[in-house]
C-alpha cells in the first residue's frame, strides 16, 4: 500500500523529518580549502550567534498568512526519489537536497509570495561568475571568481508597491561536514574577541583624530576630487587581496572563505550550508546595508564583508526547510537586521 500524502504546507510548518537516507562512505571526508579566489575575500571578525527562531518566527508568519494558504491548500509534498538509497557524497547529499529541500521552498516562495504581489525566482546550480577588478591595487587581483552551489535571483514587489532584487545563496556540504560543532566552539569565544575589536576600534578612532587635527585626512579623503584619484583612494583602502591571518578555527575558516565570498560579490545577505543532517544559516549585516546604499561589486569586494557575521545552528533535519524560508522571506523583502534578536 502506498504511503499516504503528505502536504507541502503542513510538512514545512509542522517540521517533518526530511526522507531517511543511509550514509555510506568509502572513506572519511574532510572539507577542501576554499578556491585561491575565496582567499583574497577579507573575512568578519566576529563571529554572532543567531537562534533559529529568529527564521522561524519569520517563516512561520508566512507560512499561516490566509491569502498563502489558500495558494498553497492542497499542494503535496514531492515523494522521495526512490532510487536514492545512500549518500556517498557531496553529489549524493545534494540530489536530495534539491529534491526534498530547494524544489518545495520554491514552491513556497512561488505560490505563496505571488499571492501577495508580483514575484519572480530563477534559480541555477553552480553557475560560474568571474568579477573583474579595475586598476587593481598593490594587493589585489586581476579578478574574483566564484561558483555558489545554486543560487537564485529575485523580483519581488513590497508592500508599498516598489519592485525590490535579491539574492539567495546555498553552498551544499557532505553529510557531517556543516561543522557545527566548530561553529559553536566559536561561540564560545565571541565575548574576548569582541573586546578586542573594541579596542582596535578606539585605537583607530584615536589615529584618525590625530591626523585630521594634522590636517592630514585619513584613507585618502583628501584625494577625492577627481574621479581618477577617487579610484586610487578607494583602491588603496581596499582589503581584497590583504590575506589577513584568520582568528577562527580550521574548519570555520574554510567555510567562511566560502560563504563570505559569495555574499560579498552576489549582494546575497543570507547564505545557507546545508548537509541534510544540520544547516548552517549566515547573515551579514553589512552586505544588506551596501546593497540598500547601491554600492557595486567591486566596491563591495574592496570594502570587505564589515565586522560582523550572523550564525545560527540548525541541528534538527526537519527544521531546515522552516529556517531557509525564514531567511529567505527576509531576503526577499529586506527586512532590518536587528543587532540582538530576543525570541
Amino acid at each position: 500500500m502506498a504511503a499516504p500524502a503528505q502536504f507541502l504546507l503542513s510538512s514545512v510548518r509542522d517540521d517533518e523529518p526530511l526522507p531517511p537516507i543511509n550514509i555510506k562512505r568509502d572513506r572519511n571526508k574532510t572539507l577542501h580549502d576554499p578556491s585561491d579566489s575565496a582567499q583574497q575575500v577579507a573575512l568578519p571578525k566576529i563571529i554572532s550567534q543567531r537562534s533559529p527562531q529568529y527564521y522561524t518566527l519569520e517563516a512561520d508568519k508566512f507560512l499561516q498568512d490566509s491569502e498563502v494558504v489558500r495558494r498553497l491548500d492542497g499542494i503535496q509534498l514531492a515523494r522521495p526519489d526512490p532510487s536514492i538509497l545512500s549518500h556517498r557524497n557531496e553529489s549524493d547529499v545534494t540530489r536530495s537536497l534539491e529534491h526534498s529541500v530547494n524544489r518545495e521552498i520554491a514552491i513556497l516562495l512561488v505560490e505563496g509570495l505571488s499571492a501577495k504581489g508580483s514575484f519572480a525566482m530563477e534559480s541555477t546550480s553552480q553557475a560560474s561568475n568571474t568579477i573583474v577588478i579595475p586598476n587593481p591595487g598593490p594587493s589585489e587581483p586581476q579578478a574574483i571568481t566564484y561558483i555558489p552551489d545554486w543560487m537564485a535571483r529575485c523580483e519581488a514587489q513590497l508592500s508599498d508597491g516598489r519592485m525590490r532584487s535579491s539574492r539567495l545563496i546555498l553552498e551544499y556540504k557532505d553529510r557531517g561536514l556543516s561543522c557545527v560543532e566548530d561553529f559553536l566552539a566559536e561561540f564560545e569565544r565571541t565575548q574576548s574577541r569582541l573586546e578586542k575589536l573594541y579596542e582596535e576600534m578606539k585605537r583607530e578612532a584615536e589615529r584618525m583624530e590625530r591626523e585630521m587635527r594634522a590636517g592630514q585626512a585619513s584613507n585618502g579623503f583628501t584625494d577625492l576630487n577627481t574621479p581618477e584619484r577617487s579610484r586610487n583612494a578607494a583602491s588603496s583602502r581596499s582589503t581584497l587581496g590583504l590575506r589577513h591571518p584568520s582568528p577562527f578555527n580550521d574548519n570555520v575558516t574554510r567555510i567562511l572563505h566560502q560563504v563570505t565570498t559569495y555574499a560579498v560579490a552576489e549582494g546575497g545577505t543570507y547564505v545557507g550550508l546545508p548537509d541534510y543532517d544540520s544547516l548552517v544559516m549566515f547573515e551579514y549585516p553589512a552586505v544588506k546595508h551596501m546593497m540598500d546604499s547601491g554600492v557595486g561589486e567591486v566596491d563591495r569586494l574592496r570594502k570587505g564583508p564589515g565586522n560582523y557575521v550572523h550564525v545560527t545552528t540548525v541541528t534538527d533535519p526537519g527544521q531546515i526547510r522552516r529556517v531557509l524560508t525564514g531567511a529567505w522571506i527576509k531576503g526577499i523583502r529586506g527586512d532590518r537586521i536587528p543587532h540582538f534578536f530576543r525570541a
